[in-house]
């Protein structure tokens, strides 16, 4: 009997893109936690966590990279091309990508080798999704609980950084799996986390984090959960009513209370003073670079990458399509939107539940993007989820419509593939069981027997 287990590297694999996923929320936290406890600029904590990941995402390389894949050569010749196009187009976007060649924590160009290209790289070995969804599980739990410690600490310590935005992202996916993990088997620990996070998103102020948050629970509920049952259907409605009723009559009170409290413990949230100031739709000056960049953009001509850094005045966007649109011309840009699009939703007609809900788990990449943040900044799960993405969509032309994968070692899916090649009736017919022959005795041939053979047709005379 095969067993359904990962290889050993599969292991390292999802530590090391876990890893990946979560270096920004534990460099962050761990750095702020030591600056109160040590010294103020203490940095050797965060050059610790760098080597530590450095040297496992080496081994990772050394241990399962053999082979480079085409689309993996493809990524990085394209990335290579437009950098060379925005460089030479306008020499200034280097100071975008480019510090020092020491710089190896903070340079942009080390940044997206490393934890993009790199994650692109891996993620397109990862088969374990099992291993990798159990492996990240302990990792959010350190993580959440590690950013309520550097949240209470910086209530009351100017030392600690919290920046809402950054405090918000960094944490998002890691909340968004204890959530999700909550509602698909529950456990207490998974609760528990999961309510601290969600409170610590909210009081951070991040509006965006916030609906990210809410979309990928969302698509967890529409793709796993179905509510069959019509009295499941009337509560689940008869609530949502309610709920909305309380809201648009009661929200203004609630608030106000809820934020007298939190001032009564020395804590403040950005997101209910917006509510309460009525700017929940203030987009923060986004506007303004979305026309800047809609009004710059040609049909043909390709500006390379980092040129609406140039053109924004060392910002972007702050959205992924229009980013896409300015950096490669409106005429690219789209099919590249459009490969894109086809490769996400045909992806989840997998019929791998741990890879369809890894898939909505790093969807949470493609939606911060829509917000805040860049392609071409340090963001794993954008580039994990696309490689996730392609791996599937090779995997179901392969298999004809079967599943993706699973957790099986390569032999045992060799196996198995074998086992349904041959069994096909249009190529090797099933042989029928064979029968015990019968002996039938015939009146006119008294001195011999006939043994009849149903399968295959033999007759064989034997002399009595």
């Amino acid at each position: 009997m095969i067993q359904k287990r990962s290889e050993p590297s599969q292991r390292l694999l999802a530590l090391v893109l876990s890893f990946m996923l979560s270096y920004l929320p534990l460099m962050t936290t761990i750095n702020s936690i030591c600056n109160v406890f040590i010294s103020e600029g203490w940095i050797y904590d965060t050059a610790l966590i760098f080597i530590v990941f450095f040297v496992m995402f080496f081994i990772a390389i050394r241990r399962y990279i053999r082979t480079v894949q085409i689309d993996v050569l493809s990524l990085f010749g394209l990335y290579a091309m437009m950098l060379l196009i925005g460089y030479f187009n306008n020499s200034r976007t280097i100071r975008y990508f480019w510090t020092e060649a020491s710089d190896f924590i903070s340079n942009p160009l080390y940044q997206f080798l490393l934890f993009s290209f790199g994650a692109y790289m891996l993620a397109r070995r990862l088969t374990g999704c099992r291993e990798f969804l159990r492996c990240f599980e302990w990792v959010s739990a350190i993580v959440i609980v590690l950013s309520a410690v550097q949240y209470n600490l910086g209530m009351n310590n100017e030392e600690v950084s919290t920046q809402y935005m950054a405090f918000s992202y960094n944490m998002l996916i890691q909340v968004a799996y204890m959530m999700i993990a909550s509602i698909r088997k529950p456990k207490w620990y998974r609760v528990v986390l999961s309510i601290i996070g969600s409170i610590l998103l909210f009081l951070a102020g991040c509006r965006g984090a916030v609906l990210a948050l809410v979309i990928v629970v969302l698509l967890y509920l529409l793709f796993f959960k179905k509510f069959e049952a019509s009295r499941t259907r009337i509560l689940v409605l008869l609530a949502f009513v309610m709920g909305t009723a309380a809201l648009m009559f009661l929200w203004k009170p609630m608030l106000t209370g809820l934020a007298d409290l939190l001032e009564s413990m020395n804590i403040s949230s950005r997101n209910i003073t917006i509510l309460l100031e009525g700017d929940v739709l203030d987009d923060s000056g986004r506007s303004v670079y979305l026309d800047r960049v809609i009004q710059s953009i040609n049909m043909i001509s390709v500006n390379g990458f980092y040129s609406d850094r140039v053109l924004l005045g060392g910002t972007y966007p702050h959205n992924l399509f229009y980013e896409i649109l300015y950096d490669f011309g409106l005429l690219l840009g789209v099919v590249l939107i459009g490969v894109l699009a086809w490769l996400y939703f045909g992806a989840f007609r997998t019929k791998n539940r741990d890879v369809k809900l890894l898939m909505v788990l790093l969807s949470a990449g493609i939606i911060r993007l829509l917000f805040s943040s860049s392609f071409l900044a340090q963001e794993p799960a954008f580039y994990i989820l696309l490689a996730l993405c392609v791996n599937v969509r090779l995997r179901l032309i392969q298999d004809e419509g079967g599943t993706a994968w699973d957790d099986m070692p390569r032999e045992a899916r060799t196996r198995r593939h074998k086992r349904k090649k041959y069994s096909r009736d249009e190529k090797m017919p099933l042989r029928r069981p064979m029968q015990k022959p019968q002996v039938v005795r015939i009146t006119e041939l008294p001195h011999f027997t006939i043994k009849v053979m149903d399968a295959p047709q033999e007759t064989h005379l034997e002399e009595e």
